[in-house]
Order: C-alpha cells, then sequence, then structure tokens
C-alpha cells in the first residue's frame, strides 16, 4: 500500500526537521554560501568540483546528524556519488524534455541520498527505494518543488544573468563581490531546503511505512 503524504504534512515535517536542526541547518548555508564565494574569487573552475563535494559530502553529515544514523554506522561516499550521477543525468535529461518529466524523476527520487545515509543502501538500491516510497506522494514532492524551488532557482538565474545593479552601493567592495555573495548565498538557500525535503520526505515515508506494517503485522 502506497504512503501517503498532503501538502500540509510535507510543509509540517520540513518545518519539524528545520526546528530541530535551525542552528545546524543555518551554520551549513552560511558556510556554504561563504565557501562558494571564495571559491568564485579564486576561479570558476572550482564550481563543480565544490558543488560535487558539498553535494556528496556535506549533505551526507547534514543526513547523518538529522536522521540520527547511529555513530560507528559505514558511510558510504562511494554509494552516494554514484547515486547523485545516476540521479542527476536523469533529471537533467527529464528537464531538457518539457521540464515536467525532470521534476517528476526529482519528485520519485528525492529520499534517495536519505536511503543511501540512513538505509545503508548502495546507488541503484537507494534509488529504487525512493522509488517505490514515494508511490503514493510524489505529486506532493512535486508541488512543493514547484511552490519554491522551481520559482527561486529561474529567479536566481534571471539575477545571475542580467546583473544585479542594485547592489552596488552597499559599501566600497567590488559591486561584483556583493553580486557573488548574495548569488552564492541564495544557491546555498536552495541546496539547504532540498536536503530539508530530502529528509522530511524519508522520515514521513519510513514512519508511515512502519505504522502500516504494524497495523498489518
Amino acid at each position: 500500500m502506497p504512503v501517503q503524504c498532503s501538502f500540509g504534512d510535507l510543509w509540517a515535517e520540513i518545518g519539524r526537521v528545520f526546528g530541530e536542526n535551525r542552528a545546524l541547518t543555518l551554520l551549513l548555508l552560511a558556510v556554504i554560501g561563504a565557501g562558494y564565494t571564495g571559491l568564485d574569487l579564486l576561479s570558476e573552475h572550482f564550481s563543480s568540483v565544490s558543488g560535487l563535494i558539498v553535494s556528496v559530502f556535506v549533505q551526507y553529515a547534514f543526513l547523518e546528524k538529522v536522521l540520527d544514523v547511529p555513530a560507528g554506522e559505514k558511510r558510504r561516499f562511494g554509494s552516494m556519488l554514484g547515486m547523485m550521477l545516476m540521479s542527476g543525468i536523469g533529471i537533467i535529461v527529464g528537464l531538457v524534455l518539457l521540464i515536467v518529466p525532470g521534476l517528476f524523476l526529482a519528485a520519485r527520487w528525492i529520499a534517495a541520498p536519505a536511503y543511501v545515509v540512513a538505509g545503508g543502501k548502495r546507488s541503484r538500491e537507494s534509488l529504487s527505494a525512493s522509488w517505490e516510497a514515494t508511490r503514493g506522494c510524489w505529486l506532493t514532492v512535486m508541488l512543493a518543488y514547484l511552490v519554491y524551488l522551481v520559482p527561486v532557482a529561474f529567479a536566481l538565474a534571471l539575477l545571475a544573468l542580467l546583473g544585479m545593479p542594485f547592489l552596488s552601493g552597499m559599501g566600497p567592495a567590488d559591486p561584483a563581490l556583493w553580486q557573488s555573495v548574495f548569488l552564492n548565498l541564495w544557491a546555498a538557500g536552495i541546496v539547504v531546503f532540498n536536503w530539508l525535503i530530502v529528509a522530511a520526505v524519508y522520515r514521513l515515508v519510513e514512519e508511515q511505512g512502519h505504522t502500516v506494517e504494524s497495523v498489518f503485522a
């Protein structure tokens, strides 16, 4: 029986995950934004590498803390990397194909990182586990993306394309620096918020799944 979760359930769980880990979330937001900005100042070639490090290692540590993974559990960084690459290729191809297929895949695979970290699954196993777990709530997750992540990401891309002359009066530093800080903090916010969705969806589907199992056991 597919686990169901309403739009309200998802946002309430996102709020609980954030509330329980507010200090860590805000710290990561600041550190990731500052790190991206510093790497921008060094070289644009570091951006893809830094993004990969954040997606694999920093997300892994965040999910370990948020999902209360016991200390000493084997860390599957290779599985996380493989899962990110496989899902990333599929989602990018889907986004190219009229956007909606990409959002659908993103929604169905949303919990895959959590299944690697908390479920101890390998790359393909985590994608399959997430696909199965979100059968009854993928539309809710897709709506969350449409309501928040897609508009914010679009605005970020538009600002980066057009530039932000209003930042030129913020201080004596180069306006390009302020623009970099602003854009990178915004980008970091998208990344960290997506991790909150990952954790929230995983907690919802696993909690309800265990409830259903206990009822029918």
